[in-house]
């Protein structure tokens, strides 16, 4: 059997987490291999029925829903609570707890709480009284 990828990233999930169910289920090492980081070939010779019953169709449902529900996270913060911006996605995502966050950014995404910013309410006097 072989599956396409378009994006890499894809593959590589994929992929990946296919290695770790096949090390769960004791297949063989043989059984996947990733070429070119696009096409997954699983090797059928073992029990096609087992092979996708047992490891491929539990790995891409979950890949794919994991996909999905993080873009309809980021719609739902950007059509119903009006978070434009990637920075503020990524750390409600965080916060959220899910695995949502962009990989790439979450490292240097600026943590809102580290700033310390005191705001004094109009007409009140900024000095202190001893």
């Amino acid at each position: 059997m072989k599956i396409f990828f378009k994006y890499v990233e894809d593959a590589v999930v994929v992929y990946e987490s296919l290695c770790a169910k096949r090390s769960a289920l004791s297949y063989g090492s043989q059984c996947l291999k990733l070429v070119n980081n696009q096409l997954l070939v699983i090797d059928e010779t073992y029990n096609r029925e087992a092979v996708l019953q047992d490891m491929v169709i539990p790995v891409l449902t979950h890949v794919i829903l994991k996909k999905k529900e993080k873009k309809m996270m980021v719609n739902i913060l950007k059509e119903q609570f009006f978070y434009s911006e990637e920075e503020e996605q990524d750390l409600l995502l965080q916060i959220m707890g899910g695995d949502y966050g962009r990989r790439e950014r979450r490292n240097s995404a600026k943590n809102i709480f580290s700033s310390k910013r005191i705001t004094y309410p109009p007409g009140s006097s900024r000095l202190l009284h001893s």
